[in-house]
């Protein structure tokens, strides 16, 4: 309730809201709502632009933040007035740091197996030796195994970014990406 005190505060403090001899496009107990709700209903007569023009932002905000393909709108819509996401902070977005110089080539492989995903491949991967597993940094599924169809896997070497053990050259296995 804080942050919508605050904001209702800084919208009401903007010049081109509240000026000395100007008028209030909004009565004050309209403009608490508009502002704390961040929507509005949608009355006859109205559209998209009257409604930008009163609460000071755009139609193609309008339209973005509503999901809105035209200028149609109907009596009785909500209409939200900001939008309905935030952004999310970096420290939760977990992306691993790619090497980007260490990358040069891409070899794809195909398994010639009916079914599989990114776990089976990993559990044959270890069973035949290898330490790391999984020998891609991608799989591509074929939609078998409770995977969908063209759904990319990633592999815990590309997260970790180690070299790959797809081919016999070691020169390849650690300059290239394999799916």
């Amino acid at each position: 309730m804080e942050e919508s005190r605050r904001h209702f505060l800084r919208t009401l403090a903007k010049p081109a809201v509240l000026t000395v001899g100007g008028l209030m496009a909004l009565s004050p107990r309209n403009m608490l709502a508009a502002v704390l709700n961040r929507h509005h209903v949608v009355r006859k007569g109205e559209n998209l632009t009257l409604i930008a023009k009163r609460y000071r932002t755009t139609v193609i905000n309008l339209k973005l933040w509503n999901g809105l393909t035209s200028d149609v709108i109907i009596p009785g819509q909500r209409i939200s007035l900001s939008a309905q996401y935030k952004s999310l902070p970096l420290t939760t977005i977990n992306r691993p740091k790619i090497n980007t110089a260490k990358w040069k080539n891409v070899i794809a492989h195909h398994s010639a197996t009916k079914n599989g995903n990114a776990k089976i491949v990993d559990a044959a991967h270890r069973r035949r030796g290898m330490e790391n597993g999984l020998a891609y940094h991608f799989v591509i599924c074929n939609g078998t195994n409770g995977s969908h169809d063209g759904k990319v896997e990633v592999g815990a070497r590309w997260l970790r970014q180690i070299k790959g053990g797809h081919v016999k050259s070691e020169t390849y296995n650690a300059n290239s990406i394999g799916i």
